[in-house]
Protein backbone atom coordinates (compact mmCIF):
# COMPACT_ATOMS: atom_id res chain seq x y z
CA UNK A 1 0.00 0.00 0.00
CA UNK A 2 1.31 3.66 -0.80
CA UNK A 3 -1.39 5.83 -0.05
CA UNK A 4 -3.98 5.83 3.01
CA UNK A 5 -6.59 7.90 3.77
CA UNK A 6 -7.84 8.42 8.00
CA UNK A 7 -10.87 10.32 9.18
CA UNK A 8 -12.84 10.77 12.51
CA UNK A 9 -16.35 10.63 12.36
CA UNK A 10 -19.45 10.99 15.12
CA UNK A 11 -19.04 12.69 18.43
CA UNK A 12 -16.39 14.01 20.55
CA UNK A 13 -14.30 11.77 22.95
CA UNK A 14 -10.85 12.09 23.74
CA UNK A 15 -7.89 10.65 22.42
CA UNK A 16 -8.98 11.29 18.89
CA UNK A 17 -5.82 12.99 17.89
CA UNK A 18 -3.77 10.68 19.39
CA UNK A 19 -4.91 8.46 17.10
CA UNK A 20 -4.59 10.23 14.04
CA UNK A 21 -1.17 10.83 15.27
CA UNK A 22 -0.53 7.38 15.39
CA UNK A 23 -1.66 6.20 12.11
CA UNK A 24 -0.06 8.86 10.50
CA UNK A 25 3.62 8.36 12.02
CA UNK A 26 3.22 4.76 11.85
CA UNK A 27 2.10 5.13 7.97
CA UNK A 28 5.41 7.45 6.98
CA UNK A 29 7.57 5.65 8.79
CA UNK A 30 6.69 2.69 6.76
CA UNK A 31 6.28 5.07 3.49
CA UNK A 32 2.94 5.60 3.10
CA UNK A 33 1.35 8.92 2.12
CA UNK A 34 -1.78 9.99 3.87
CA UNK A 35 -4.51 11.88 3.45
CA UNK A 36 -7.11 13.31 6.09
CA UNK A 37 -11.04 13.36 5.33
CA UNK A 38 -11.88 16.88 6.54
CA UNK A 39 -15.31 16.41 8.39
CA UNK A 40 -16.03 12.79 8.30
CA UNK A 41 -18.72 11.40 5.85
CA UNK A 42 -19.09 14.54 4.73
CA UNK A 43 -15.88 15.06 3.44
CA UNK A 44 -15.62 11.65 2.41
CA UNK A 45 -18.62 12.29 -0.20
CA UNK A 46 -17.99 16.15 -0.72
CA UNK A 47 -14.03 15.42 -1.38
CA UNK A 48 -12.77 17.52 1.31
CA UNK A 49 -9.32 16.34 1.90
CA UNK A 50 -5.68 17.57 3.16
CA UNK A 51 -2.20 15.84 2.83
CA UNK A 52 -1.18 14.79 6.50
CA UNK A 53 2.71 14.54 6.93
CA UNK A 54 4.56 13.82 10.42
CA UNK A 55 4.91 17.54 10.80
CA UNK A 56 1.41 18.16 10.84
CA UNK A 57 0.21 15.94 13.92
CA UNK A 58 3.67 16.94 15.97
CA UNK A 59 1.79 17.62 19.49
CA UNK A 60 -1.94 16.97 18.57
CA UNK A 61 -2.41 14.37 21.04
CA UNK A 62 -2.65 17.01 24.23
CA UNK A 63 -5.27 18.89 22.11
CA UNK A 64 -9.13 18.43 22.98
CA UNK A 65 -11.31 17.71 20.04
CA UNK A 66 -9.82 16.23 16.15
CA UNK A 67 -7.96 18.20 13.97
CA UNK A 68 -9.59 16.61 10.85
CA UNK A 69 -12.99 17.66 11.71
CA UNK A 70 -16.03 15.31 12.67
CA UNK A 71 -19.35 14.83 11.57
CA UNK A 72 -22.35 12.89 13.38
CA UNK A 73 -24.92 13.23 11.16
CA UNK A 74 -23.63 12.11 7.74
CA UNK A 75 -23.94 8.48 5.99
CA UNK A 76 -22.58 7.94 2.94
CA UNK A 77 -25.53 5.55 2.21
CA UNK A 78 -28.03 7.53 3.46
CA UNK A 79 -26.62 10.78 2.49
CA UNK A 80 -29.23 13.86 2.61
CA UNK A 81 -28.44 15.87 -1.04
CA UNK A 82 -32.04 18.19 -0.76
CA UNK A 83 -32.98 19.75 2.57
CA UNK A 84 -36.37 21.39 1.91
CA UNK A 85 -37.48 17.70 -0.05
CA UNK A 86 -36.03 15.65 2.16
CA UNK A 87 -34.06 13.32 -0.61
CA UNK A 88 -31.68 10.93 0.41
CA UNK A 89 -29.03 9.23 -1.99
CA UNK A 90 -26.46 6.47 -1.59
CA UNK A 91 -23.17 8.27 -2.07
CA UNK A 92 -20.59 5.49 -1.17
CA UNK A 93 -19.71 5.01 -4.27
CA UNK A 94 -19.15 8.66 -4.79
CA UNK A 95 -17.02 8.93 -1.87
CA UNK A 96 -14.51 5.45 -2.90
CA UNK A 97 -14.42 7.34 -6.33
CA UNK A 98 -13.52 10.73 -5.15
CA UNK A 99 -10.30 8.85 -2.55
CA UNK A 100 -9.29 6.15 -6.16
CA UNK A 101 -8.80 9.25 -7.81
CA UNK A 102 -6.25 10.05 -5.24
CA UNK A 103 -4.53 6.81 -5.55
CA UNK A 104 -5.90 5.89 -1.91
CA UNK A 105 -5.83 1.95 -1.42
CA UNK A 106 -7.41 2.07 2.18
CA UNK A 107 -9.50 3.95 4.81
CA UNK A 108 -8.68 4.22 8.56
CA UNK A 109 -12.36 5.05 10.24
CA UNK A 110 -11.78 6.68 14.04
CA UNK A 111 -15.44 6.21 15.30
CA UNK A 112 -18.11 5.06 16.89
CA UNK A 113 -20.65 2.33 16.21
CA UNK A 114 -23.06 4.35 13.90
CA UNK A 115 -19.15 5.56 11.80
CA UNK A 116 -18.01 1.75 11.87
CA UNK A 117 -21.40 0.67 10.40
CA UNK A 118 -20.77 3.01 7.18
CA UNK A 119 -17.06 2.03 7.58
CA UNK A 120 -18.41 -1.02 7.06
CA UNK A 121 -20.29 -0.23 3.94
CA UNK A 122 -17.62 1.49 3.03
CA UNK A 123 -14.96 -1.74 3.28
CA UNK A 124 -17.94 -4.03 1.69
CA UNK A 125 -18.07 -1.77 -1.11
CA UNK A 126 -14.81 -1.84 -2.84
CA UNK A 127 -12.32 0.43 -0.37
CA UNK A 128 -10.24 -1.68 2.30
CA UNK A 129 -11.44 -0.49 5.57
CA UNK A 130 -9.74 -0.26 9.00
CA UNK A 131 -11.99 0.52 12.15
CA UNK A 132 -10.96 2.24 14.97
CA UNK A 133 -13.18 2.34 18.21
CA UNK A 134 -13.86 5.61 20.13
CA UNK A 135 -16.46 6.41 21.88
CA UNK A 136 -16.81 7.03 25.94
CA UNK A 137 -19.85 4.83 26.13
CA UNK A 138 -17.22 1.72 25.88
CA UNK A 139 -20.07 -0.20 23.89
CA UNK A 140 -18.12 -1.35 21.45
CA UNK A 141 -18.12 -5.09 20.77
CA UNK A 142 -14.54 -6.48 20.58
CA UNK A 143 -12.80 -3.64 22.30
CA UNK A 144 -12.39 -2.64 25.96
CA UNK A 145 -12.08 -0.07 26.68
CA UNK A 146 -12.82 2.36 23.86
CA UNK A 147 -10.66 5.36 23.39
CA UNK A 148 -12.43 8.17 25.04
CA UNK A 149 -13.79 6.03 27.48
CA UNK A 150 -10.55 6.38 30.60
CA UNK A 151 -10.66 10.20 29.92
CA UNK A 152 -14.39 9.83 30.78
CA UNK A 153 -14.32 8.15 33.51
CA UNK A 154 -11.59 9.69 35.40
CA UNK A 155 -12.93 13.28 34.55
CA UNK A 156 -16.43 12.38 36.22
CA UNK A 157 -14.88 11.09 39.22
CA UNK A 158 -13.36 14.00 39.41
CA UNK A 159 -16.17 16.39 39.20
CA UNK A 160 -18.24 13.89 41.45
CA UNK A 161 -15.85 14.52 44.43
CA UNK A 162 -15.91 18.31 44.19
CA UNK A 163 -20.09 18.59 44.33
CA UNK A 164 -19.69 15.97 47.13
CA UNK A 165 -17.64 18.64 49.23
CA UNK A 166 -20.04 21.43 48.47
CA UNK A 167 -22.84 18.99 49.03
CA UNK A 168 -21.50 18.31 52.66
CA UNK A 169 -20.69 21.22 53.02
CA UNK A 170 -24.47 23.12 52.12
CA UNK A 171 -26.09 19.75 53.77
CA UNK A 172 -27.49 18.93 50.29
CA UNK A 173 -28.59 16.41 47.75
CA UNK A 174 -26.98 16.79 44.37
CA UNK A 175 -27.91 14.61 41.35
CA UNK A 176 -25.67 13.96 39.13
CA UNK A 177 -26.73 12.40 35.30
CA UNK A 178 -23.74 10.61 33.41
CA UNK A 179 -23.69 10.05 29.93
CA UNK A 180 -23.30 6.79 28.19
CA UNK A 181 -26.10 6.23 26.15
CA UNK A 182 -27.39 3.00 26.79
CA UNK A 183 -24.41 1.13 28.06
CA UNK A 184 -24.47 2.43 31.00
CA UNK A 185 -20.66 1.95 32.00
CA UNK A 186 -20.18 5.65 32.62
CA UNK A 187 -22.62 5.32 35.98
CA UNK A 188 -21.65 1.94 36.61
Amino acid sequence: MKKIAIMTAGGDCSGLNAAIKTVVCSAKNKGIDVVGILDGYKGFVEGYYTDLEKEDVLGIETMGGTILGSSNKECPFYYLVDKEKKIYKDLTEQGIDGLKELGVEGLVVIGGDGSLDSARVVNERGMPTVGIPKTIDNDMIASNPTIGFDTAIRNNVENIERLKSTASSHERIMVVEIMGRTSGYLAL
